[in-house]
């Protein structure tokens, strides 16, 4: 146990530290950050509008997270040499690639938990009615600046700063979200065109023009529970991509797992609308990866949360497919020879 959590953790930190992880996370929290300034004009669907492409950011910039993370844990350590290094020691192949594998998770688990807290943070700031509430937009990008001078200041000491900057976005992202739960939307909203329109949301929501209110009042909660949707995606396109990774180059890794993502979005209707079902397309259905089992759209009751049945049924598919192709990853494994 000792030696499948050390080279967990070790795989964990060599990720964090690639300049291209770190910067994929900036990248996702940033179009988080601007999808409220497109939903003002979605007519009364902006609650809608920004959950689905928060969603969806998560899901592509995921997409990129996974496969160059597998590229740079076992692709990288075959083909350096440091696999065989590990293997020489009293390490089996089986407990190297699952180590690898869970370090992976590590990092999608952590770049999940700061997307949907970013993900909440943009919810939070356009509400009904074409306003914005930009005082929680300032405390959201402060938070996000105060995380690069801190993983600056981290660096200086001589920590690295791609991995300061992972762990301190998520700090940061926490404490903002911890403060934003407490305010109400009163002196932040400015409707759009308005010229002094700041306590209007307040008014015609019938809403006190107090800052402070009761603890998560206007938190949309219901997206915590789609973080285990995510995460169980993300699982997924990470067996696939580690289990390539021990055949092919990084290039074909990646343009596998981009046809895959691809395919499995459309695999209902390209199997049994345009081919018309049968047993070739059944085989390919199971083949191919369902991610509409773990579309948020579907998940959501007509209350507006997501059932704990449907996470259910989402997370033991998850289970199942990523265990057959991590079986199929540590064969293929096992006859490299790193």
């Amino acid at each position: 146990m000792r030696k499948f959590l050390a080279l967990t953790l070790n795989t964990a930190r060599d990720i964090i530290r690639q300049p291209v992880i770190v910067i994929l996370t900036a990248a996702c929290i940033i179009t988080m950050g601007m999808l409220p300034v497109i939903a003002v004009f979605a007519f009364g669907q902006e609650e809608r509008i920004i959950r689905d492409g928060t969603v969806a950011s998560c899901f592509v910039y995921g997409l990129f997270l996974v496969v160059s993370s597998s590229i740079a844990s076992i692709s990288k350590q075959i083909r350096s040499g440091t696999a065989g290094s590990v293997l020489a020691k009293p390490v089996s192949r089986e407990l190297f690639f699952a180590a690898t594998y869970c370090g992976i998770l590590l990092v999608c688990l952590l770049f999940v938990a700061i997307a949907v807290m970013s993900a909440m943070l943009s919810v939070r700031m356009a509400l009904e009615g074409i306003y914005t509430d930009w005082l929680v937009g300032a405390i959201f990008g402060s938070s996000v600046l105060l995380a690069f001078v801190g993983a600056a200041a981290a660096n200086y000491r001589g920590q690295n700063f791609y991995s300061a900057l992972f762990k301190a976005l998520f700090i940061c992202l926490l404490t903002a979200l911890f403060i934003v739960a407490f305010l109400k939307p009163g002196a932040g909203f400015i409707q759009l065109g308005g010229n002094n329109q700041e306590c209007a949301y307040c008014r015609e929501h019938a809403l006190h023009a107090a800052v402070l209110g009761h603890f998560g009042e206007f938190i949309q909660w219901r997206l915590a529970p789609v973080s285990l949707l995510l995460f169980g995606a993300l699982s997924m396109l990470s067996a696939i991509a580690v289990a390539l990774s021990t055949r092919f180059a990084p290039v074909a890794v990646f343009s596998c797992c981009c046809l895959v993502f691809i395919l499995g979005l459309i695999a209902d209707y390209l199997l049994f609308t345009v081919a018309g079902g049968g047993l070739l397309a059944g085989l390919c259905a199971v083949i191919l990866p369902n991610w509409q089992c773990l579309w948020i759209d579907e998940a959501f009751d007509l209350s507006g949360a997501v059932t704990p049945g449907y996470i259910l049924k989402a997370c033991v598919y998850a289970g199942f497919y990523i265990s057959g192709v991590l079986c199929l990853g540590i064969l293929s494994f096992n006859r490299t020879d790193a």
